[in-house]
């Protein structure tokens, strides 16, 4: 039996799940709407023509219904068991009405963002049926632009966005309350006035469907929303949409899915697993499994293939074979993606035989911290999740993959993997047990090695330093660690001795130390720390603390200034922190900075990296800055990436109704990640101005959250 890394799923298991899928079995009976009386020439309202054949034919026991050549305007259509509804001619056309109410898309029983409820019915619609199809070689219009339906909502596609009307924001935040109050899905009744936008195509609790061939364009919401479904193929399809939350194919609590052979071109995930949202999803405990992805190709995109978030009842048994991923606005080509409020299981997961040429954030990328992130009750499980002959080059990250503490990731293993050409090779966090990483190298270095090397202590004479490194994917007890010293931070240093803990003595006062970790002929070196005189630093004040941990990585030079810290002050701080001061301007055009500033390429390189935002063009150095903005300053600073990971649309601040949506995901997750803190009340007094001492505390946390190391070698160096 062939089996991968993880002993857990075979190409044989793979088969049996292949051998129960099976195409509809409709019968050989013909009809042609326009013998419906369907007219075709996109004016005339063809919506009863369409239902009356579809409906005919299934009370005469079902079979094709032939839309030929034509643009027919229609609503809503619901298929009945054993019909297939044929788009015969590249040039039969179904445009769906833009007059977007419940006489066109009726209410009907549905599932939201993976809730159950009463909405504007889909707009090809199937409950309870059983062999249906949708075939052939036309084209599917939900004609959704910035006018229609797509008006109905406000996406923050990054830190730095506007704010904008979102009318779907009520309805959203009624639903997710009645879900996890429990209200009965009766009493869940949307429709007009409320905006909630329908899906494209939505089955729900039907056996033996097929899609294939077509094309859908212009979206409401997601396209193929299957829910609750058994043996569902979607086959040779292109889902052309770039609309807010235009996800490609959603199987929900589905089994026995096959998705082969389609063009994704999305303006969200292109593919998304999910399996219910929050109490109704565990209520129900309906996993998503026994999943088939394979010979796809993916352009753009959120997440190419994407498991979550809404996840309740688990996705598990999922196989990814011979996918090619395509698009510098490729955010993520495979995406695991879940948080405490929804929490699920995903298990026993093999992605093999992927080819990425293009991708914008990270080929990679697996969180617990999408949305509310940490914020619930219900903790998220990542097992048995197998990544294999993956290639790949470009983007941010090449791997980024992260549990929580309280939930590491178990079971995962990396094998055969070559990428190039990132900024960030490996993020790496709360790595459980029975990991494994197996002929992987990441821009030319071979993993596993240390990924990040932090120095905790007091940084003056008379205290210690003691370094932790982590290894992913080995024993960290195998680390061997050495200190070193130096008149200077980049010149020769002389050997001070080895093990974890370095003793601060008198003759390193003013003088310059570092750490390496070495694993085998692998090595991390750590930042230069400046080593202050003995008693400099106040231990029972904490601001003397951070800011002498501060002055001694060169973040700051003295402390001292004006209580409330400038946008200038704190871009200094960042700069210095990530080193920035030496790159190039990358072409950003500051207004209100000289450009031949000492500071005017650091700034550039951090507002080219999204860390900061211009305001019409300046920067605005002299203005303080409101907590709420330093919060996504923080986060946008802080070393990891999660663009396109959702927003909160509630805060868990007492405070929290003030708000800008904006701010509101990012502050939440700074307070989450101990960047920034509330007060006693709960309050996160977002208009306040940023105080120094918060400025301080704030920029140490996010040291320490990124590591000490500086880049990484391939082979151990000279350092004297």
């Amino acid at each position: 039996m062939t089996t991968n890394p993880c002993a857990v799923l075979s190409v044989e298991e793979e088969q049996n799940i292949l051998a129960r899928i099976h195409d509809p079995r409709i019968p050989s009976a013909e009809v042609n709407v326009r013998d419906f009386g369907a007219v075709g020439d996109g004016v005339t309202l063809d919506t009863q023509a369409i239902q009356r054949a579809i409906v005919h034919l299934h009370r005469q026991g079902g079979g094709r219904v032939i839309v030929p050549a034509g643009r027919y305007l229609t609503g809503s259509l619901a298929l009945l068991s054993h019909i297939n509804l044929h788009l015969d001619s590249p040039q039969s056309v179904l445009l769906f009405t833009t007059e977007t109410t419940e006489a066109h898309y009726p209410l009907a029983f549905g599932h939201w963002e993976c809730s159950p409820l009463w909405n504007y019915r889909a707009l090809i619609y199937a409950c309870d049926a059983q062999n249906i199809a949708l075939t052939g070689r036309g084209v599917l219009d939900g004609q959704a632009s910035d006018s229609v339906w797509w008006n109905w909502t406000h996406q923050i596609e990054h830190a730095w966005s506007t704010s904008a009307r979102n009318l779907q924001r009520p309805a959203s935040l009624r639903l997710r309350e009645m879900n996890l109050s429990g209200v009965p899905v009766a009493e869940r009744r949307f429709g007009d006035g409320h905006y909630l936008r329908p899906m494209f195509i939505q089955t729900l609790r039907c056996q033996n469907v097929l899609l294939e061939g077509v094309t859908l364009r212009n979206s409401p919401m997601w396209q193929v929303n299957p829910v609750m479904c058994r043996n569902v193929t979607v086959r040779r399809m292109t889902l052309r949409s770039h609309g807010h939350n235009n996800d490609g194919v959603d199987p929900e609590s589905c089994c026995d899915v096959l998705i082969e052979d389609n063009l994704f071109d999305s303006g969200d995930d292109c593919i998304a697993i999910k399996s219910g949202r929050d109490r109704d999803g565990r209520e129900a405990n309906i996993p998503c499994e026994n999943i088939i992805i394979r010979n796809n190709r993916f352009a753009d995109g959120h997440g190419g293939i994407a498991l979550g978030s809404e996840m309740s009842g688990g996705i598990r048994n999922v196989f990814a074979v011979g996918n090619e991923f395509d698009s510098p606005a490729l955010t993520y080509p495979l995406r695991l993606k879940a948080n405490a409020l929804r929490g699920g299981v995903i298990e026993n997961i093999w992605l093999r035989h992927s080819r990425v040429k293009r991708v914008r954030d990270a080929v990679v990328h697996a969180t617990m911290n999408y949305a509310e992130g940490v914020y619930g009750s219900h903790l998220p499980r990542f097992r048995n999740i197998v990544i294999e002959d993956l290639e790949a080059s470009g983007g941010e990250y090449g791997l980024f993959i992260e549990g929580l503490a309280q939930s590491p990731i178990e079971g995962l293993v990396l094998k055969d993997i070559r990428i190039t050409d990132v900024d960030h090779p490996l993020h790496a966090a709360h790595w459980g047990g029975g990991v494994k990483m197996e002929n992987v190298t990441i821009n030319g270095l071979a993993y596993p090695r240390p990924v990040q090397l932090f120095i905790r202590g007091l940084p003056q004479v008379g205290d210690y330093l003691r370094a932790i490194a982590q290894l992913p994917g080995d024993d960290e007890a195998v680390l061997r660690y050495s200190w070193w010293l130096g008149k200077t931070a980049e010149g020769p240093m002389t050997p001070l001795g080895e093990g974890g803990i370095l003793a601060l003595t008198p003759t390193m006062a003013g003088r310059f130390v570092r750490c390496r970790v070495n694993h085998g002929e692998m090595s991390l070196l750590s930042k230069p720390w400046l080593i202050q005189p003995e008693g400099s630093i106040d231990l029972a004040s904490a601001n003397s603390v951070n800011s002498g941990i501060l002055r001694a990585r060169g973040v700051i030079d003295e402390e001292g200034g004006a209580e409330c810290i400038t946008r200038f002050e704190l871009a200094q701080m960042i700069v210095r922190l990530w080193g920035l001061q030496y790159q190039p301007s990358n072409g950003i055009v500051i207004q209100d900075i000289a450009p031949d500033s000492v500071w005017y390429p650091g700034i550039a390189a951090l507002i080219q990296r999204g860390m900061m935002a211009l305001v019409q063009g300046k920067f605005l150095p002299c203005r303080p800055i409101r907590r709420e903005e330093a919060a996504t300053v923080a986060m946008m600073s802080c070393g990891v990436s999660y663009r396109n990971a959702s927003t909160m649309l509630q805060s868990t601040f007492t405070d929290g109704r003030i708000l800008r949506d904006i701010y509101l995901t990012n502050a939440q997750r700074a307070v989450a990640f101990g960047f920034m803190r509330c007060d006693e009340e709960g309050r996160f007094r977002p208009r306040r101005y940023l105080r120094r001492n918060e400025a301080l505390e704030m920029l140490l946390m996010m040291g320490h959250f990124m590591g000490d190391q500086d880049a990484p070698q391939r082979q151990v160096k000279p350092l004297c």
